[in-house]
């Protein structure tokens, strides 16, 4: 699911930790852990939110298959 205010993080390639949890099948505080160890590493947005770039995400899933939902990926490239 899309939320309010992503679309311009979508147009860069990006999306909000939230839509990353749901691609990933894992929780928020997973994906705030794996950025603080550095398994999976956010940008930063002007207001500081976390930022996840889809091509990455893409990447990390297939590496750690991770349960992401199926088409969700390609919906959002």
């Amino acid at each position: 699911m899309v939320y309010d205010g992503e679309i311009r993080y979508m147009l860069t390639g990006g999306v909000t930790i939230q839509t990353a949890a749901e691609i990933l099948g894992v929780s928020v505080g997973t994906l705030r852990g794996w950025d603080r160890s550095g398994k999976l590493r956010a940008r930063r947005s002007k207001n500081r939110y976390r930022i996840y770039r889809v091509a990455e995400l893409e990447r990390f899933a297939k590496k750690h298959r991770t349960k992401r939902h199926s088409g969700t990926l390609t919906l959002l490239l």
